[in-house]
């Protein structure tokens, strides 16, 4: 009896010691956010001004981690251009346990994670793809918003993910409980983690086959983050083994807004660009107009479009690739001021996301300096280029929105 009491005893301690610990931490937490809320830095500042809501974490995860903001401020401006949204927060999550809010502390004991979303809140991890999760996320919170007004979107998404027998495909919710933590994880059936089997059933990804709310997250992402080169994509919508029903999640998630309605337009379009280009890296000329006159067409119907930026910089590269060959053979032809043109108003798009709009810069740089000796001019676009690095590195929230324009107008670029 003395040896279960001081046994007892010596639990209860411990005990006493991990509750006081954890309600320490959560202490820590709360005077961390007080601390920037009160006295928020530059970073911080501008980013609440620019999106309305506040970024939070601890300084070596936002100040001395500022791309990351800078990549966060990039999904955020592309989300809101696509359908506005509302959140109450953003925080990055710290490496250390210590640091961690306690609805972190129990996801980091219990179940991997790299993001999550909870009251209007998105959390994303330290290490994480912020270009990724980031959307993943926000795509949550838009799907809660449209089905407050289409509560049947559920339903549809639904009957697109059963077996022949009408049965659900997804994770049971047991296996939605395990999923993911260690050990437990193992019981789910390992045929529903077979990435290609999932594919054959319709899911982006075998993590989108948990439900259909991580269905709709895990298109939106895959839709949003690739503006470029996805020939997977392309494949489940066109290629000679589309995906139909991969496809008709596609248009639905366009139908209700949660991602670009002009997602699969655009897919098509883009692919004709990459067909264009030989494996050697040559362009074929022939097979590059369907794609001209047909990205030309889709600009005209959709004025500032976040897929605008992307087809300047390849209508560009078309032109430039054409020029190039008129140069030696019929240099009267070789129309240079069209390609900058061109290069020119992928710079004043609404969306500049860090890789199109930093190769527009360097295009316009290798134009100038290359085809038309003009290093002037060219030293101009090579010192935009390395600030908007430097913008991008320092966090600059404002990036995605503005690039580099007002040095490129006071320089009488733009």
């Amino acid at each position: 009896m003395k040896s279960g009491g001081k046994i007892s005893k010596i639990t209860n301690i411990i005990l006493a010691a991990v509750l006081g610990l954890h309600i320490g931490t959560a202490g820590i937490n709360l005077a961390n956010n007080y601390h920037h809320e009160k006295k928020p830095s530059s970073l911080r500042t501008e980013f609440k001004q620019e999106f309305g809501l506040p970024i939070r974490g601890w300084s070596d995860s936002i100040e001395k981690d500022a791309q990351a903001v800078a990549i966060i401020s990039e999904v955020m401006q592309r989300e809101q251009l696509e359908r506005p949204f509302t959140l109450n927060s953003i925080r990055i999550e710290p490496s250390g346990y210590l640091k961690k809010g306690p609805l972190e502390q129990l996801y980091s004991l219990i179940k991997s994670h790299s993001a999550f979303y909870m009251l209007d809140r998105v959390t994303v991890n330290y290490s994480s793809s912020k270009w990724n999760d980031v959307t993943h996320e926000i795509k949550h919170d838009k799907t809660f918003e449209v089905l407050k007004q289409h509560p049947e979107l559920k339903k549809k998404w639904k009957e697109l993910a059963k077996d022949e027998h009408g049965k659900s495909l997804y994770l049971n919710e047991i296996e939605q409980v395990i999923l993911g933590v260690p050990l437990l994880d193992n019981l789910i059936d390992k045929e529903k983690k077979n990435s290609t089997l999932n594919e054959k059933l319709g899911f982006v990804s075998s993590y989108a086959r948990t439900n259909y709310l991580e269905d709709i997250a895990e298109l939106g992402e895959m839709a949003q983050v690739q503006l470029g080169v996805n020939y997977e994509l392309y494949n489940w919508l066109y290629g000679p083994d589309a995906n139909p029903i991969i496809k008709a999640k596609f248009e639905l998630a366009q139908q209700y807004g949660l991602i670009s309605k002009e997602f699969t337009e655009y897919i098509g379009i883009y692919r004709q660009y990459t067909d264009a280009w030989g494996g050697n890296g040559s362009l074929d000329t022939t097979k590059a107009e369907p794609f001209m006159k047909a990205s030309a067409d889709f600009l005209a119907k959709h004025p500032n479009h976040i897929y605008e930026g992307i087809l300047r910089l390849s209508r560009g590269s078309v032109m430039k690739t054409k020029a190039s060959y008129n140069s030696f053979s019929n240099p009267k032809e070789a129309n240079w001021q069209e390609v900058i043109a061109e290069y020119k108003k992928g710079l004043v798009v609404p969306f500049k996301d860090v890789m199109t709009y930093g190769g527009i810069l360097r295009e316009l740089e290798e134009v100038y300096r290359y085809n038309l000796d003009d290093n002037a001019k060219a030293d101009i676009y090579a010192k935009a280029e390395k600030m908007h690095s430097g913008k991008f590195s320092s966090g600059d929230v404002k990036l995605a929105r503005i690039g580099v324009n007002d040095f490129l107008k006071v320089m009488g670029e733009l």
